[in-house]
Parts: C-alpha cells; structure tokens; sequence
C-alpha cells in the first residue's frame, strides 16, 4: 500500500469543528502551468476556492452560506469565455451557478412537490 506524505496543510477558512463534504478540481486549463484549483464545500454551508501550487495552498475566495444545507458541488468548463464555473445544490431546493472568482451567476430553485 501506498504511503503519502503531506506536503500543505490548510482549513480553507472553514469555520471551527466543519468538516468539508467535496472538494472538485477546476479545469486546469484556465490556469497557469504548475498551478491547481480546487473548491470544497463544507458543513458550515460555505464554498471555498483555492490553489495550490509548490505545496502551498492559497485561499482565493470562501463564500459563507451559499445554501441552507449545502449538499452537492460539481465543476464545469464551457461557462462565459469558456472560463471553469462550479454548480452547487443544497437541502433548501436551490441549485445554484458560480463563477471562476466565486460571483453567484445564478440560481434556480426546485421545488419537491
């Protein structure tokens, strides 16, 4: 079995005691060389977005309340100018479209009935 050494460590500004549900890499194509980013949601309903680059990694936005019980987080190219966007849901029926930077885009809101 594989043994991995850690190389960074960061609580992506997550409130004390959250625990981070999904963390989804963002098209790398839209960054530069050497250069990862990534976005974790946790249970503090928040989304973070970071990059990691030479074993450091470097909050760039945390978005608090993004939903009333954040749930899910996809990442997705094609968005304006081909830039990446990430698409969150959550337990209050909303499903909602952000941008590379962490500007809500959008929002729909499902209904269960």
């Amino acid at each position: 079995m594989k043994t991995f050494k850690e190389t960074a460590s960061s609580s992506l500004g997550f409130k004390e005691g959250a625990f981070i549900y999904t963390v989804k890499a963002i098209s790398s194509d839209y960054f530069p060389p050497g250069e990862s980013a990534y976005a974790a949601i946790a249970s503090d309903d928040s989304l973070a977005l970071f990059h990691v680059a030479k074993n450091n990694i470097t909050v760039q936005q945390r978005i608090e309340n993004v939903h009333e019980g954040v749930s899910c987080l996809a990442c997705l190219s094609g968005g304006e100018e081909d830039q990446p966007f990430m698409v969150t849901a959550g337990k209050d029926g909303r499903v909602k479209c952000w941008n590379g930077s962490g500007k809500s885009l959008s929002f729909i809101e499902l209904r269960t009935r």
